[in-house]
């Protein structure tokens, strides 16, 4: 199964290049609390895939796809710590991701494994570094097929206050040579509209790769408006419903996404 899914590496190498009341009380519905219930995803303005979320004490324990595939979830306290992946009735995951976390919260690793037959196989490691709880690089190594994990990409991350506005990306390979790829941030001055939801580096599949050069959209304090690299900028927008709920996402004018939400 292939997820659109958001790489703003992908977009550089593509060319995409873009300029870019008195108050009162509230009522008795402004109190309500809303959970993410789907998202649409869109390509070249078309919807071409959804998630529905499946909540247990208000927390999203499944996600089904239109196609009958669907995701789980497992937790370690408020935090997503494996997500698995099954077609239909199967009983047994294609795949899976484990993820462990700091004690502030913040994500430190997450594997992957797959499945051949009945045996898992750990295929790739993320790994995240912080200093004084600020992302400063994410790692990806790659097993090579004898148990030797070796480093295929990294992203160091600079910060200006508290949103992340220089990514460094490395993409490591023996045979052709390095490259490396600079990715600069600009923002709004709201607060991050992905960090209203817990978990959503878990939950939306945008982010389903772990492409580092997009961690500063959801981990940032504000929104990112803007991305420039080696070969152009690409704006990016949001619309909010009155709650500041994030209904849709966008990058270089394409809609990439749109939230809907139920609130109790």
């Amino acid at each position: 199964m292939k997820f659109i899914q958001l790489s703003l590496a992908v977009i550089a190498v593509a060319g995409i290049s873009l300029t870019s009341c008195k108050k009162k009380k509230p009522d008795v519905q402004a109190e309500k609390t809303c959970k993410l219930s789907k998202i649409v995803y869109y390509d070249t303005g078309v919807a071409t895939d959804s998630i529905s979320f499946v909540y247990q004490n208000n927390i999203p324990v499944r996600a089904n796809f239109p196609q009958g595939f669907y995701f789980t979830f497992e937790y370690s306290g408020e935090r997503i710590s494996k997500r698995s992946y099954f077609e239909g009735a199967a009983s047994l995951s294609d795949y899976y991701e484990t993820a462990v976390y700091n004690s502030d919260g913040s994500i430190a690793k997450v594997e992957a494994f797959v499945r051949t037959n009945n045996t898992y196989t750990k295929d790739f490691v993320y790994e995240f570094t912080y200093n004084g709880g600020r992302l400063q690089r994410m790692a990806v190594t790659q097993n090579d097929g004898n148990g030797i994990f070796d480093l295929i990409t990294d992203y160091v991350y600079t910060y200006t206050g508290t949103n992340i506005t220089r990514t460094v990306y490395t993409e490591y390979d023996p045979v052709n040579g390095n490259s490396t790829e600079t990715f600069n941030y600009t923002y709004d001055a709201i607060p991050n509209y992905f960090a209203k939801t817990k978990n959503i580096l878990l939950l939306d599949f945008l982010f389903a790769d772990f492409d580092g050069t997009v961690l500063p959209i959801i981990l940032s304090q504000n929104n990112v408006t803007g991305v420039q690299f080696s070969i152009g900028t690409a704006p990016l927008s949001y619309t909010a419903d009155e709650k500041q709920n994030m209904t849709s996402f966008s990058i270089a004018g394409q809609l990439l996404s749109r939230y809907f939400y139920q609130c109790d």
